[in-house]
């Protein structure tokens, strides 16, 4: 059965792409996750004995990011074509003022090395002064975990790690800038600055104790890159060694799963390979919601409204509140981990009208702030706080098949909170280091917003 999977989640691709021809499309990002998680689970079909797989399991593992899809193909025919204008390369770099920009990245840097040691030295009075860098890490997520919640930051960190996050949309998009612009003109001390920025973010990522937080600095690169690289181009087209370099960096970081998991203090020596380490990351899900589908005991009346969609939501709302955690599951000598995909949690919480519900919801939201990018890019106006909220939900989208990533980092109050602050760092931004605004020309219609 795991077979018709790929085939239907194959298919669910091609139509995706047909239609929305861009990487960073919703349900091209969901889409692709999942047929990844597909392809590796397939590739453990004895080992996992997914012989026994159901076809209930298939059914809903498969059409549920085909009816994502469809949502977002009618989602996206609502509202007026728009023309979609290239930005002039220069006209970009001269919108900032970069000797500002050079000044102010300067003591930026400064200041998020000075948060990310403060956290260091936090870490280490906390649990121990003797631990390694990796078993501090792995204390910090073991805290977090089992809810003791021991570690406490001053608020002088934990605002400076927002500001940090905030800075790094327009780290992002200048570093996009400098590598696709054919003048290159950025200051050299300011690329090596805002690549300091970028390498930063990752080591602070790691202090945070999951895999997650060091990739999406990546995920979210990619993303910015993408947006300024196809209106470089004035098409959604890509050349073909663009997509060679993207699959060799994808295949660096997953040949490097296991020694990034080592570091971070996780269990690395009961893998044989890298490989089955990776599988359970990105593939034992499909297995472990084929288990909960063999020994689903029906959905419970009494309990709370999303008890498990929403369990980020009720945290932020109810400090006392502890959410679910998933049970483990192995299958003979291999760990599965404790994650079954986004749709066990909708499926557990509602039955197939949740699936229905919260594909619908995301497709809402997602294609909303995608489309508004896109018009937003389209009208020369940068930066764009629509792109930079967009960018935030695409690691989310495409770890749809981990868990309910979307509900447990989007549909939260502090994800509401970091809007806001967007759009408020945005204005000063502009103020501090936007010049006066040229006329952008060179402009082409390529019909419908992407």
């Amino acid at each position: 059965m795991i077979y018709y999977l790929d085939i239907i989640l194959v298919f669910n691709i091609i139509l995706a792409f047909k239609y929305f021809k861009n990487l960073i499309a919703p349900p091209i990002l969901v889409g692709v996750g999942m047929l990844g998680a597909s392809i590796i689970a397939s590739t453990y079909y004895e080992e996992w004995q997914l012989s026994t797989m159901m076809a209930q399991s298939v059914f809903i593992l498969g059409c549920g990011p085909l009816l994502f899809t469809f949502l977002c193909i009618i989602i996206n025919q609502i509202g007026q074509r728009n023309e979609f204008r290239a930005i002039n390369t220069n006209v970009s770099y001269g919108t900032f003022n970069l000797k500002r920009l050079l000044v102010f990245y300067v003591f930026f840097d400064i200041f998020v090395l000075f948060i990310i040691l403060s956290k260091y030295i936090i870490m280490r009075n906390t649990f121990g002064v003797y631990l390694t860098f990796s078993e501090l890490i792995f204390s910090n997520r073991m805290d977090t975990w089992s809810g003791d919640n021991m570690l406490q930051f001053p608020k002088y960190v934990t605002y400076g790690s927002t500001f940090s996050l905030l800075v790094s949309f327009y780290t992002y998009y200048l570093l996009s800038l400098s590598l696709l612009s054919k003048s290159r003109h950025l200051p050299l001390m300011l690329s090596v600055l805002l690549w300091i920025h970028f390498s930063l973010l990752i080591v602070n990522g790691m202090l945070g104790g999951d895999k997650g937080s060091v990739l999406e600095p990546l995920f979210r690169f990619v993303t910015v890159f993408l947006f300024v690289y196809y209106t470089f181009n004035h098409s959604f087209k890509m050349k073909k060694k663009t997509y060679v370099r993207m699959a060799l960096i994808f295949l660096v970081v997953a040949l490097s799963f296991r020694g990034l998991s080592g570091l971070m203090g996780r269990e690395t020596d009961s893998y044989s390979s890298n490989t089955d380490m990776l599988a359970e990351y990105m593939g034992g899900e499909i297995k472990n919601f084929d288990i909960y589908m063999h020994h689903m005991d029906g959905n419970p009346k009494d309990k709370v409204f999303g008890e498990k969609t929403f369990a980020s939501l009720y945290e932020d709302l109810d400090s006392k509140y502890v959410g679910w955690h998933g049970n483990f599951q192995s299958v003979g000598n291999y760990s599965l981990g404790n994650v079954y995909t986004q749709y066990y949690y909708w499926f557990d919480d509602w039955g197939y009208v949740g699936i229905i519900f919260m594909s619908l919801l995301i497709a809402i939201t997602s294609m909303f702030f995608y489309k508004r990018s896109w018009l937003k890019i389209s009208q020369g106006i940068m930066p764009n706080p629509a792109m930079f909220i967009f960018v935030m939900m695409v690691s989310p989208l495409f770890m749809s098949f981990f868990s309910s990533k979307f509900t447990e980092a989007v549909i939260r109050t502090s994800f509401l909170k970091l809007v806001i602050y967007i759009f408020v760092f945005n204005y000063i931004f502009i103020k501090l280091f936007k010049t006066q605004q040229r006329n952008v020309t060179g402009s082409k219609n390529i019909g419908m917003l992407p």
